[in-house]
């Protein structure tokens, strides 16, 4: 049994999984127990892969193991943890999740994009997996039963309804002062494009606005030349973009090689492509705009700066939202379990429920109560509109609470 046991532990080890590995010593690594998984890519494993939140959860990972883990029923127990490469399709999601559901993982965290939630979510909720996704899908809500999510399924991202809520606002009210009468659309194709298409065309529609051009562009697309020329053709005033993860940096670059000035408000994509730098430096009389779930390098005190100081001088790159989200959700997961005194789900549940957690990216995650009782299970309802200067240095100009 023992013998069986080690050629086990040597299947996970954590020095077999590579960039989603953390290093320990043999001891440690005998005395870990809680298995949480990654799941998500990180930079060279597709064209759209990006390295922030690897290396958000992974920075937490070190911190909590190099502190002795995490205690549960009076005892202190390691982080068994690994990444599982998850592509950005419904397919691939469920390839990766069965995968790792094979390895029987106590928690799982990632899944970015919408789009993988309808192949890994079922997987998930007949395992009673507790989950942290870090999307932002409507479908994972608790308060309708056709949706697909579960008691300890989790959102670190507000619903993409509440995000449009935000961005069509911010242009209308904040850029406009209610007088913006036309607007251009850019979309990606899918849930998570036609989910923000379609908030944003009833937002117009309410208040007399008229839709001049809607386009969309594939999650992979790196040519929006054809899309930039209808939009800034089309005599919008504005545009509004909803886009992941890679193709608005496409979509700003071809503004500045067209000359389209008109004000742009986009959602994280925005912040991935402006902070990253893969926007050419715009001239200072472009406005680019970008809503994130938070901007810790933009902060100028406590927590935030701290951690984005520390990232920036162990990784070399600024972090964004997506690294800070990351990070937030291991800690998370510890504030919960250290709080339920468990792993199981039912011990989870009154974790979360009763945790504390003051993260990076938000001071509070806690999950609500919808009609009928059911938690919306969505943890923070806000977010940042930033703007960048020629150095991608971003600076907060408005916070916007959402609806959960």
């Amino acid at each position: 049994m023992k013998k069986l046991l080690g050629i086990f532990m040597a299947g996970v080890s954590l020095a077999s999984v590579g960039l989603g590995s953390t290093s320990v010593s043999a001891k440690a690594k005998d005395a870990a127990k809680i298995k949480i998984f990654m799941m998500v890519e990180t930079k060279g494993e597709s064209t759209t892969a990006i390295p922030d939140t690897a290396d958000g959860a992974q920075m937490a990972i070190n911190e909590i193991n190099r502190a002795g883990g995490i205690t549960v029923k009076g005892k202190k127990t390691l982080i068994e943890y690994k990444r599982i490469l998850t592509g950005g399709t419904s397919t691939l999601a469920e390839t990766a999740t069965r995968k790792a559901l094979d390895e029987n993982p106590d928690i799982l965290v990632g899944y970015i994009a919408s789009a993988m939630v309808p192949g890994a979510a079922p997987l998930l909720k007949a395992a009673n997996k507790p989950t942290i996704f870090l999307n932002t899908s409507a479908s994972l809500s608790l308060a309708d039963v056709a949706t697909v999510g579960w008691p300890v399924s989790y959102r670190m991202r507000p619903t993409q309804s509440a995000l449009a809520t935000g961005q069509f606002n911010f242009m209308y009210t904040d850029i406009f002062k209610g007088k913006l009468t036309k607007i251009g659309l850019i979309c990606v194709q899918g849930a998570f494009g036609d989910a923000g298409c379609n908030a944003h065309k009833a937002f117009a529609t309410a208040k007399g606005v008229t839709i001049a051009s809607q386009q969309s562009n594939a999650y992979n697309a790196t040519d929006l030349s054809a899309q930039v020329t209808a939009i800034c053709n089309s005599g919008a005033e504005a545009i509004i973009s909803t886009n992941y993860p890679n193709p608005f940096a496409a979509f700003a670059n071809e503004m500045i090689n067209q000359g389209c000035k008109l004000p742009v408000i986009e959602g994280a994509s925005g912040d991935i492509g402006l902070l990253g730098g893969n926007v050419v430096k715009p001239p200072k009389d472009y406005k680019f705009y970008a809503a994130s779930d938070c901007q810790p390098s933009a902060a100028k005190s406590g927590t935030s700066k701290a951690f984005a100081e520390k990232f920036l001088k162990v990784k070399k790159y600024t972090p964004g939202y997506s690294v800070a989200i990351a990070y937030d959700s291991i800690y998370l997961i510890k504030a919960a379990i250290e709080a339920g005194n468990g792993i199981d789900a039912t011990s989870f549940a009154t974790g979360m429920a009763k945790q504390k957690y003051s993260g990076v990216c938000a001071a509070k995650y806690s999950p609500v109560k919808a009609d009928g009782g059911l938690t919306t299970n969505i943890l923070v309802n806000t977010s940042v509109v930033s703007t960048y200067d020629s150095k991608g240095k971003p600076t907060v100009v408005k916070t916007l609470v959402l609806p959960k």
